[in-house]
């Protein structure tokens, strides 16, 4: 891989989680584009979707709006998330969680 090939691209999107009154904004209008040898360090307080940012650039979770785009040639083990605590991702199995 060169580094000018794009692995991941991330074009206004965000994430909501609920709806109406009850929904809350995990990320809005993210851009970036991640490049093969590029390192990525996700900083911000509590709360400021920092982890969301990251379950849609895996493709754990859906962009609710605007386009999150994985290379063609990345399987779905292809990107890895190393969390700092203990975390489970409750949509996966115990197999996909220790993947």
């Amino acid at each position: 891989m060169s580094r000018d090939e794009v692995l991941v691209t991330c074009a206004d999107a965000a994430l909501t989680f609920g709806r109406g009154t009850r929904a809350v904004v995990a990320v809005h209008g993210a851009n970036l584009e991640i490049g093969s040898g590029d390192r990525l360090a996700v900083v911000g307080p509590s709360g400021s979707g920092k982890s969301s940012l990251l379950h849609l650039l895996a493709g754990l979770e859906q962009a609710t709006s605007g386009t999150v785009r994985r290379a063609t040639f990345l399987g779905p083990y292809d990107i890895g998330l190393v969390f700092q605590g203990e975390s489970l991702i409750p949509a996966l199995n115990v197999v996909e969680n220790t993947a």
